[in-house]
């Protein structure tokens, strides 16, 4: 049994450390004292609360019973790991930088947290110094900063000086925003570099986006993802538009519609996100999990993470192994072996001295598809400076060939370099006790 919140910071607009970015909103787990020249961010991290989520995973039971069933993080399949206290690594902050919205979505709980919170809408930029200066000096190791939560994170009325400060004080770390895009980029974001940059539009009409987008105007999100390709791409950044399957949005001539809006903006990637509420899409679901009528190579279908709770993961995986062909490495990440029969797989690979064209993999023999590399690396980069492409990243889900009662699976790569020159690799996964 396995969660991240030992790898990862939740941190609300009011200061509060909460235990996750769902069910988990019930469970403080500490505020740091951010007016004081110490936060006292180890003393945090090893408080009564912390001890008690080791403990419970050490011992195979989840910390808050009643809530962690419930929560979208739970991983009943993995091995318990991570401890952000001795490893002083932390996967991922997540900033709620306002808990104010114009809209209205259905299944948000917005309007009841600005009733019953305590403390600011708006997450103050000294405490943000002050987290991030502290961190630094005790050599915590920041792997991202997202700014998402309750509310919309650009409703901040500074908002692009939050992410110089973010920027003046992580140098090193990637940012991510994920935003409804109800605003106008260069009030909001300005010259700022955002890493990822991820456009919530569940609909490719007025009429079908405000269903669920209620108060909020489809072309002004559109002209916001514009600005962010035309900005931010050229400098290195990735613009994902999300689009949550409903069934207000799910018609094939609508998603079709969606994706070639998608290809003449430019867009890194379109996701198709399998919705979890009462207007989830029930032609389009994780039971189906590859139905969307896919008409460009960077669609990727994601699920919503609450249908991952028995899914199986291997971390850090490590090199393909090289079987022929130019010189080059394939990196696994992560795979995620998913009850509906998929596989995602997350990782990089990368060629020296020549530039890449495409990545294939084929599953136990099967015919290979593609694999669109669309993620900036620059650690791949520091740590290899002869490799040629920083776009050499890629998250993909794949449909296995059979129904898998076994847990071992046989991957075959196919790089393909500019110059027309291929190398192949091989990787066998086995996934441990994996009960799909």
């Amino acid at each position: 049994m396995n969660c991240e919140i030992l790898r990862t910071l939740y941190v609300k607009a009011n200061g509060e450390i909460l235990c996750n970015d769902d069910q988990g909103e019930q469970v403080v787990l500490g505020i740091p004292d951010y007016e004081s020249d110490s936060l006292g961010i180890d003393s945090l991290f090893a408080n009564r609360h912390y001890d008690h989520i080791r403990a419970s995973f050490a011992n195979g039971v989840v910390p808050w019973p009643g809530i962690c069933e419930k929560c979208a993080f739970l991983r009943r399949l993995e091995a318990f790991s991570g401890d952000l206290l001795s490893t002083r690594v932390i996967q991922k902050i997540q900033f709620e930088s306002s808990l104010s919205c114009a809209l209205r979505c259905p299944s948000c709980s917005n309007k009841t947290q600005l009733e019953i919170r305590g403390g600011p809408v708006h997450f103050p930029l000294e405490w943000m110094s002050n987290l991030l200066a502290e961190l630094s000096f005790y050599s915590y190791t920041v792997q991202l900063i997202e700014f998402c939560g309750q509310g919309e994170p650009l409703n901040h009325p500074q908002f692009n000086q939050l992410l110089a400060l973010t920027r003046q004080l992580m140098p090193n770390t990637p940012i991510r925003v994920i935003t409804n895009g109800n605003h106008g980029f260069e009030a909001k974001i300005g010259s700022e570099l955002v890493h990822e940059m991820l456009v919530s539009i569940d609909g490719a009409t007025q009429e079908s986006y405000v269903k669920y987008r209620v108060n909020g105007q489809i072309e002004k999100a559109f002209a916001f993802l514009r600005d962010s390709v035309r900005m931010l791409i050229p400098r290195g950044g990735r613009v994902v538009w999300k689009y949550i399957l409903l069934t207000s949005n799910d018609s094939q001539d609508e998603l079709i519609k969606a994706q070639e809006i998608a290809h003449e903006i430019g867009v890194s990637r379109l996701w198709f996100v399998h919705g979890h509420g009462d207007m989830k899409s029930t032609k389009h679901s994780f039971d189906n999990p590859l139905s969307v009528p896919v008409q460009y190579p960077n669609v990727k279908i994601e699920s919503h993470p609450s249908y991952n709770s028995h899914s199986h993961s291997i971390n850090d995986i490590g090199p393909a192994t090289h079987v022929a062909g130019v010189d080059g490495m394939l990196w696994i990440d992560t795979a995620v072996l998913h009850s509906n029969n998929t596989l995602t797989l997350t990782g990089w690979v990368n060629s020296q001295g020549r530039r890449l064209k495409t990545l294939y993999v084929g599953i136990d023999g099967g015919q290979r598809s593609q694999i669109f590399l669309d993620i900036r690396r620059d650690d791949v980069i520091a740590m290899y400076p002869e490799f040629k492409s920083s776009h050499c990243g890629f998250d993909v889900l794949k449909r296995l060939g059979t129904i898998y009662r076994s847990t071992c699976i046989q991957l075959r790569f196919c790089l393909v370099l500019s110059s027309g020159e291929k190398s192949f690799f091989r990787l066998d996964l086995a996934f441990h006790d994996a009960h799909v």
